[in-house]
């Protein structure tokens, strides 16, 4: 989620700024363009085991244990320079 910083935090905006920069680039065949991307997950364990109905369906609990948090991050590489019509992560 974007923010805008209050008006006095401006060595903030001024970096975002240059981040933001980064997309507006020509693209350079001899710069490989890296987009990023991270996405927190919670951690669940199921507090009981499944029931198998005689049917072969299987029957979940509702109920789950929190294991914890993890932040999986994602790279993609290659192509041209990442930009909002190349960037997947986007």
């Amino acid at each position: 989620m974007w923010v805008i910083p209050p008006a006095q935090n401006a060595a903030f905006v001024r970096a975002t700024e240059q981040v933001l920069d980064v997309y507006q680039q020509p693209h350079d065949p001899a710069r490989q363009g890296v987009c990023l991307d991270e996405s927190p997950r919670q951690l669940l364990r199921q507090r009981r085991p499944p029931l198998r109905r005689p049917n072969g369906s299987t029957r979940y609990d509702g109920e789950d244990h929190r294991q914890g948090v993890a932040q999986v991050y994602m790279r993609a590489a290659g192509g041209p320079q990442p930009g909002p019509d190349t960037c997947p992560c986007s």
